[in-house]
């Protein structure tokens, strides 16, 4: 069954709230690889408590919404699902610890025909809950290659 264009769009996301700590920024610091060498002063901002700073690509997991496209409602075929790019927008720094709300919504969609896939454009908003001031904007591409031929034209549904 093809995809509905018109309801992805319309995809009814929920607000992610999302409180992290500086233990949180640590390790995510960690888990990309920073620290490596204790003697880098450059890194130490990023792991160590002393000065913390959040890495600015730490946007990209927070207020993340999960796996939403493996809801049978969304008519993907979430087993050929890729993530194919993405890309950050900072627009202040990252707080070392605090509470974030993102707000995903789906952007466009390109059907590449019957049997060749689609391309699905979303974006995600990552504003501080305190002051409400916009942090960051996270956008993604995702390969949906069992969801073409949705549309009659083969064309982009923006």
């Amino acid at each position: 069954m093809p995809i509905d264009a018109a309801k992805l769009k319309t995809w009814p996301f929920q607000p992610i709230v999302h409180t992290y700590s500086a233990r949180d920024t640590i390790l995510y610091a960690l888990g990309v690889g920073l620290g490596h060498d204790p003697m880098d002063r450059a890194q130490l901002r990023f792991v160590y408590e002393d000065g913390l700073q959040a890495l600015p690509t730490m946007g990209v997991v927070l207020g993340y919404p999960g796996f939403w496209a493996k809801d049978p409602a969304t008519g993907i075929d979430w087993v050929k699902l890729l993530h194919g790019e993405q890309s950050l927008e900072l627009l202040a720094p990252l707080p070392a610890s605090g509470t974030v709300v993102g707000t995903t919504r789906v952007t466009a969609l390109v059907d590449k025909g019957a049997g060749k896939g689609a391309l699905m454009y979303s974006e995600r908003d990552i504003h501080d809950q305190a002051s409400g001031q916009l942090l960051a904007v996270s956008r993604s591409v995702s390969f949906m290659r069992g969801d073409g031929g949705f549309s009659a034209s083969g064309q982009s549904s923006d």
